[in-house]
């Protein structure tokens, strides 16, 4: 799977979702809402991955067309349960062991370490963290094998992530 560039996104504000994704992004994180809110920005965001951040596992119909993410591992297991190859985010703001159902941790920037990186691979598990807006932040997470990171700043995360490329090039 390609580095991931997800844009985080407040609301689902057209004109936001638009800026945002001039950025370039791979992905677009919103939060649910309700289910004509959810439809309206999946229709602006075409071809780039949707995934809801959510406190509830409401959002599990829309599961073929987004992925999920919770700081509630219950939402991803309920989700789980409910479409068993749903793509689930496990986020996080403080240590925790890596046991969980999502395919991806999306831990705060500060927590990522080598060894987190490097254990959550060896069990499959992609590792995105957030929210990453400055240049040296997303260097140094680039340089400890992160899978991507969620940012406000997706066309500088892409042209960070393209210039570190070339260089290992």
């Amino acid at each position: 799977m390609a580095f991931e560039i997800r844009a985080r996104c407040f609301g689902s504000d057209p004109r936001t979702i638009a800026r945002l994704l001039a950025g370039r992004p791979t992905s677009i994180e919103l939060p649910w809402e309700d289910e004509a809110v959810l439809g309206r920005a999946l229709r602006l965001t075409r071809d780039v991955t949707v995934v809801v951040r959510t406190s509830s596992a409401e959002v599990t119909e829309f599961v073929p067309q987004v992925a999920v993410s919770s700081f509630d591992e219950r939402v991803l297991h309920a989700v789980r349960r409910r479409r068993s190859k749903a793509v689930t985010t496990l986020i996080f703001d403080e240590p925790l062991r890596i046991a969980t159902v999502a395919s991806t941790i999306s831990p705060r920037h500060d927590l990522v370490t080598r060894d987190l990186v490097r254990v959550a691979h060896a069990l499959d598990v992609r590792v995105v963290p957030w929210t990453v807006n400055d240049v040296r932040s997303m260097v140094a997470l680039i340089e400890l094998g992160v899978d991507g990171f969620v940012t406000d700043e997706p066309a500088l995360a892409q042209a960070v992530f393209d210039a570190r490329t070339s260089l290992a090039a």
